[in-house]
């Protein structure tokens, strides 16, 4: 298929994607925003802190600009044992409910 036609195919198919999802009252949110919203949600459900995650990822930033990266590494077992899973990335450390 040519790429002008593949174009206007996925095209089309986002747009009908975007109708049903609003048919079925899901897809209404940006995707980021539902990630932090269903986040939240989880963090409520198992009573996980946010501000307290937060502070730890903060403490663990300043022991890896410190290289002590066994503390950092503490930090992230302290963490995950809570139910929290940490990503870094190139912005800094991103956070999730381990699902």
């Amino acid at each position: 298929m040519p790429k002008p036609e593949r174009g206007k195919t996925l095209a089309a198919i986002a747009r009908d994607a975007r109708a049903v999802g609003a048919t079925l009252g899901i897809m209404l949110q940006p995707p980021a925003e539902f990630l932090l919203a269903r986040r939240d949600r989880l963090c409520v459900r198992r009573t996980i802190d946010r501000a307290a995650v937060e502070a730890r990822i903060l403490d663990r930033t300043a022991a890896r600009k410190a290289k002590d990266f066994a503390r950092a590494d503490e930090i992230r077992a302290e963490l995950k044992a809570s139910g929290v899973e940490l990503m870094d990335t190139p912005t800094g450390t991103a956070w999730r409910v381990a699902g």
